[in-house]
């Protein structure tokens, strides 16, 4: 996820989540629980040294893409391809910085920080697209009753 300290991701993410714990349904809810205690943990870690890598974060990130991956592939959700897809590019950040010490700091913030607003994108699309998807299938088949 999004290196800690920037307000405006902190405040973005914290709007796309609530969205996904109230609209969505389970996998969406539970992808959102995943970003946000990722973002937790990641605050916890991050040793304010962006010249070096940051291997806490890295574990972080790990562990939500193996979160983001299990749900697509146990639900098939299309937007957790694109939100998967988009977490590796942000982890990418993590081994060009291991390969190469040379890249700015702005460089390695950046990366993730665009990465991060991508996965976010995806899971509010997500979650708005497969609610209203779910719905017009209730109300295909008479049944009123939610399937969360």
């Amino acid at each position: 996820m999004i290196p800690p300290g920037t307000e405006d991701f902190f405040a973005v993410m914290c709007v796309a989540c609530l969205i996904a714990l109230w609209k969505g349904l389970a996998p969406e809810r539970l992808a959102a629980t995943g970003v946000f205690l990722a973002w937790v943990a990641s605050a916890v870690l991050h040793t304010q040294d962006w010249v070096h890598p940051q291997y806490g974060m890295l574990g972080v990130d790990l562990i939500l893409l193996l979160i983001l991956v299990s749900l697509m592939l146990l639900t098939g959700r299309r937007w957790l391809v694109f939100a998967s897809a988009a977490h590796v590019l942000g982890i990418g950040a993590h081994f060009a910085v291991m390969l190469d010490l040379q890249i700015r700091a702005f460089a390695y913030f950046t990366a993730m920080a665009i990465w991060g607003y991508a996965v976010l994108l995806a899971m509010v699309i997500g979650t708005l697209t497969e609610g209203a998807r779910e719905r017009r299938l209730r109300q295909a088949s008479g049944n009123p009753a939610s399937s969360e």
